[in-house]
């Protein structure tokens, strides 16, 4: 079941990177584990909406998010190299590996939004449905959720995709709801702080 659910989920890793080679990817060749690019710090939602939600900054070279307790941030590595602009945080996570098994968000920055699309791909999916702009932080994000495959060609992994525009530059979330035997929600109290904790470092 594992061998699956970790074959399954680089291929949905394969296309979340279609939507924009540029942005580094996902976060299927992450390795390593907070890191030097955590900074100590409590961070809540910009938006009344979201309860404060304790956890320490972890950023990339040009994108930032909170990693709230419970959770571990994973750099994203292309050609041997650190990208500086993808990274990504699941919850339960305690190594490397447990990616393939743990719920999670990919972040993903876009400069200029070169290589930006999820317009582009969102056909390849099942049971889309979109969602409502919503401000979290600094920004308002536009989204849908679906089902994208597994390694048996079937519709049945739960996701959602957010994005922004920051400027000229785009940000993209894709939040994996369900792999392994755990779940997370668009309406928890972590997720939705990481979505408004979001944001480029310049």
């Amino acid at each position: 079941m594992k061998r699956t659910l970790a074959i399954g989920l680089a291929l949905l890793l394969s296309i979340s990177m279609l939507a924009g080679c540029s942005g580094g990817g996902g976060s299927g060749n992450s390795a390593g584990s907070n890191g030097g690019g955590t900074q100590s710090s409590e961070k809540s939602a910009e938006t009344a909406k979201t309860p404060v939600v304790k956890g320490e900054t972890y950023s990339a070279e040009n994108i930032s998010a909170l990693v709230p307790e419970g959770w571990q941030a994973f750099p994203f590595y292309s050609g041997g190299e650190e990208s500086p602009n993808t990274f990504s945080v699941h919850k339960g996570a305690l190594n490397a590996m447990d990616i393939w098994y743990t719920p999670g968000i990919q972040i993903q920055f876009f400069p200029e939004g070169s290589g930006f699309g999820p317009g582009v791909i969102r056909d390849i999916y099942q049971d889309i449905s979109d969602l409502a702009p919503q401000k979290l932080g600094d920004y308002t994000w536009e989204g849908f959720t679906g089902l994208s495959k597994n390694i048996k060609d079937e519709y049945v992994v739960p996701f959602a995709m957010f994005w922004t525009d920051v400027g000229n530059d785009k940000i993209l979330a894709t939040v994996w709801l369900e792999l392994g035997e755990k779940t997370i929600s668009l309406d928890d109290a972590d997720v939705q702080a990481i979505l408004a904790s979001i944001r480029p470092n310049k």
